[in-house]
């Protein structure tokens, strides 16, 4: 067992009023290790000073003098003791000068104010002395400034305390704040109101205006110190000030007065669920009762923030991703709570706009294609010069991938061209250039296309896309993309001959999908060159398309597929059995509108004037 060697109590000796309490006395222990370091506490004189055995706290019994010891617990017998003297006369403990820091021009003077702690103490007065007369001189507190310089102004009890206050004087030719005005001198607020003051400081040409803020009661009133924004947040009273940091002391007040609140009682969130698209926006409402409650402020939260964000303090709700999120609205009085359930729909919406010869098509991102100028409902031919302004202009912007399988749709030629001459835009190489035409023919067709390879002998290879293809792979070989979108510079022209049909037999029959695009094409190309939308509207889409392409389809395929119908051109010398295969598709299949309506995008039509949506167009098929 390690004994305690020596006890040392601090402080030394104190002074107390007759029925004082003081708890500030400690112990030393040593050594640091000892076993037991517990000590018990005991007053030699309990008529005097008597003192808690256990926690050392003393209190003053009567005038006189005590020693209060602190003994070793582990029988060593060590022990160090404390004198209380007990008396009525109560010193001073401190002294708070109003300001600590002034400047006053020549000439000036200003009253320095002492706040003496405690309150009861014996002896108030105090000894007011400058360091340098020179500069400034003091009576009672009041100071006069004499001439340019600093000097240091002394507060300091008489009472054999040695407390004291110092104030720095700078006596300066800057032009110093006389007054400062706060209005209203006066005013009364509700619990959770805030509110600026209005504030006047003078001379208008003081050199250093600015003032700092603060409140006598924390409590009841809280203030900005730069701003001076004012905030109730219990019942009562307190001042706020405004002094003036020039050191010229001035300060204006305000006297604010806090009631209680109308306490908020419930809160209802309108709408309550709602349905979005991603990237759009809607603002909430709070409805909070009473109407005459006094703090109506409330914080929304969304339980989701990549589904949908909202302003803390705005209600305003921005939507992401598709899901569904829980948008909260909770009173800062009481924490009412009321929330919205919005599902969110990932589709983004596209205005698609014809005018007299062709049509525009607008992302949300503001990005615009326009067609290639391609008019089935006059000539039924390409216009030449149109379709290069067009599609050179659609060059010089960056589409997505998912945007421009959506364009193709709309649009085969301009994509082609798009495609197949994206890199003079873009610092790409072949290998990037052919990934890039593989990665668009996978967003419109949904599968990667077949890679192949012709050998000196003219056997065609075929080959599955690996998913990491090398940059020198994929220019060794060709793809289905290529057919679509132009073929890389070491292609044979010759040998295309040879392996076109069969490449192409390939499409039609592995991939369905692909008549459905095609069905697509005709869909857009019959709404955006048939006349007005109320003859679509009023005779029935799906009759009016079936009426139109009926009419125009034999002759005006070529046109109306366009690379499809380029490679017929090439497969006439080869035979006609693939184009008589190709019986035209049946227009009044719904399918062929539902298709449209399950792509990544919510398309808006408006069509001289008139907005048409995909779902009217379906409706309308239904009835």
């Amino acid at each position: 067992m390690i004994c305690i060697n020596s006890v040392n109590v601090y402080p030394n000796n104190i002074v107390l009023k007759k029925g004082e309490w003081y708890y500030g006395i400690s112990v030393e222990i040593c050594p640091t290790n000892a076993s037991c370091k517990n000590v018990t506490w005991y007053s030699d004189n309990a008529d005097v000073a008597a003192v808690n055995a256990s926690s050392g706290y003393i209190y003053a019994v009567d005038i006189g003098t005590a020693k209060i010891y602190a003994v070793a617990a582990d029988g060593s017998g060590c022990k160090n003791y404390i004198t209380v003297t007990v008396n009525n006369t109560v010193k001073i403990s401190s002294i708070t000068l109003s300001n600590t820091n002034l400047s006053l021009e020549e000439g000036n003077t200003y009253s320095l104010t002492a706040t003496i702690y405690p309150e009861n103490a014996t002896y108030k007065t105090l000894s007011w002395n400058s360091s340098n007369t020179n500069v400034v001189t003091v009576d009672n507190g009041v100071v006069h400034a004499v001439a340019k310089g600093t000097a240091i102004i002394t507060a300091t009890a008489i009472d054999g305390s040695g407390k004291y206050a110092i104030c720095d004087i700078s006596v300066t030719g800057d032009t110093l704040v006389t007054s400062v005005i706060v209005s209203p001198s006066s005013k009364t607020l509700t619990v959770g109101n805030s509110v600026y003051l209005t504030l006047k400081v003078l001379p208008t040409n003081a050199d250093n205006k600015n003032v700092l803020w603060s409140s006598s009661n924390t409590n009841v009133i809280t203030v900005n110190p730069n701003s001076g924004l004012i905030h109730a947040k219990n019942p009562g009273v307190a001042n706020i000030y405004a002094t003036a940091q020039d050191n010229s002391g001035k300060r204006g007040t305000c006297r604010i007065t806090v009631n209680s609140a109308y306490h908020v009682n419930s809160v209802m969130v309108c709408p309550q669920e709602i349905t979005m698209n991603a990237f759009s926006t809607i603002y909430l409402s709070a409805t909070i009762c009473p109407a005459y409650a006094s703090n109506k402020s409330v914080i929304w939260q969304s339980s989701n923030p990549n589904v949908a964000t909202v302003g803390t303090y705005t209600g305003m709700v921005t939507a992401i991703s598709s899901g569904t999120v829980t948008i909260t609205a909770t009173t800062v009085d009481g924490g009412h709570k009321s929330s919205c359930i919005i599902t969110v729909i990932s589709k983004e919406k596209v205005i698609i706009r014809k005018d007299t010869v062709s049509f525009y098509i607008q992302f949300l991102n503001g990005l615009i294609w326009k067609n290639v100028g391609y008019d089935l409902s006059k000539t039924n031919t390409l216009i030449p010069q149109t379709a290069k302004d067009r599609s050179n202009e659609n060059l010089s912007k960056t589409f997505s991938e998912k945007q421009i399988a959506f364009l193709y749709l709309f649009d085969p030629l301009g994509v082609e061209h798009y495609v197949k001459y994206y890199y003079l835009n873009h610092e790409i190489d072949i290998a990037e250039l052919l990934f890039f035409k593989d990665r668009i023919y996978k967003e419109i067709y949904g599968v990667k296309p077949q890679l192949f390879r012709v050998l000196p002998n003219g056997t065609i290879n075929y080959y599955n896309y690996p998913d990491n293809a090398s940059s020198d792979f994929r220019k060794s070989v060709y793809s289905y993309a290529e057919i679509l979108f132009g073929w890389h510079t070491i292609v044979d022209s010759l040998s295309i001959a040879g392996f076109i049909y069969n490449i192409l037999e390939d499409i039609f029959t592995s991939i369905p999908v692909v008549s459905g695009v095609l069905l697509a094409v005709e869909l857009y190309q019959a709404l955006f060159f048939s006349g007005s939308v109320n003859g679509i509207l009023s005779s029935g889409v799906s009759n009016f398309i079936d009426n139109y392409v009926s009419s125009t389809y034999g002759t005006t395929v070529k046109d109306m597929l366009g690379w499809s119908g380029a490679l017929l051109n090439v497969l006439s010398t080869l035979g006609n059995a693939l184009a008589d295969s190709f019986s035209p598709p049946n227009i009044n299949d719904i399918a062929i509108y539902n298709k449209v309506k399950t792509l990544n995008y919510q398309s808006d039509f408006i069509i001289n004037g008139c907005g048409v949506s995909i779902d009217d167009i379906i409706n309308r098929c239904i009835t």
